[in-house]
């Protein structure tokens, strides 16, 4: 029985924790290319910039030479159709959303699955007779706030950026605020898997058990 558990225990914390770990790792990567799609207020600001920045640049250069590079550079332009990099931005914006849409529902199904894991991790842990071991004690414990970490700290700011997103009236001005949180959403998750890893070890090396390695 005991190894039936334990088997068990093994099999749902693969399968629930490693999917709802990925897809939440993924999330803030698509989720910055769906609220700064290219072409935005905030695109076109930084290339306004990198233009006025290299003007000093273009204005040293010998008499002459820039035409000469004008005309060099305006075939290459010329041979682009009229909208096509509107039409791609607009392409991969709608991609970005539905891939955080995704990513979405793919942690938030596997976070409710994932239950099981501790679940069986208890039965199994009940049935060895180590209950009050420490290396069980600290692994329950990382378990809760890795809990903590996703349903309240992940999840949340996921549900954020969806509704946001979702909102057909959103302003660009949100999108961009919510985009410069990603970089705390990203450490987050990273300190969600870097819990669960944690508790693996605990799982395999069982410092200090009475059972055996």
């Amino acid at each position: 029985m005991t190894k039936l558990l334990l088997s068990i225990h093994v099999l749902v914390a693969v399968m629930f924790i490693g999917p709802v770990t990925v897809a939440a790792s993924l999330f803030p990567r698509f989720a910055r290319q769906a609220l700064l799609p290219a072409g935005a207020p905030g695109d076109r600001e930084a290339a306004v910039a990198v233009r006025t920045a290299e003007s000093p640049a273009r204005d040293a250069e010998p008499a002459g030479t820039t035409g000469i590079a004008s005309a060099a550079e305006s075939p290459a332009r010329d041979a682009e159709p009229a909208g096509t990099t509107g039409i791609a931005s607009a392409a991969e914006t709608v991609r970005s959303i539905a891939s955080v849409m995704l990513l979405h529902r793919i942690s938030r199904v596997y976070a409710v699955l994932s239950v099981a894991v501790p679940a069986f991790g208890l039965l199994t842990a009940q049935q060895m007779g180590v209950m009050g071991d420490t290396w069980l004690i600290a692994s329950m414990v990382l378990t809760v706030v890795a809990a903590i970490l996703l349903g309240i700290a992940v999840l949340g700011y996921q549900d954020a950026v969806v509704t946001l997103l979702e909102d057909e009236e959103r302003d660009a001005g949100a999108m961009r605020a919510m985009a410069a949180r990603l970089p705390k959403l990203g450490m987050v998750t990273g300190l969600f898997s870097l819990t669960w890893a944690v508790v693996v070890v605990l799982m395999v090396v069982r410092p200090g058990s009475t059972t055996g390695a």
